[in-house]
């Protein structure tokens, strides 16, 4: 990715920010935030299945 310069300004400010967060965090609390832990998700039943080819797998197949 290369880096616009309309960004750089910015960058030393970002940096003191992410570095302020670590610390006060602590690297496991950083690490665990940025990978937090994704709840299993569940797949609804999707009445709308938009085919006129009935299956197994849609509605009235």
């Amino acid at each position: 990715m290369s880096e616009s310069s309309e960004f750089r300004p910015g960058q030393p400010v970002i940096g003191r920010t992410v570095e302020h967060l670590r610390s006060s965090l602590g690297e496991e609390g950083w690490l665990k935030g940025m990978n937090p832990d994704v709840p299993e998700t569940k797949i609804l039943d999707n009445p709308y299945t938009y085919t006129d080819y009935p299956s197994g797998s849609t509605h009235g197949g």
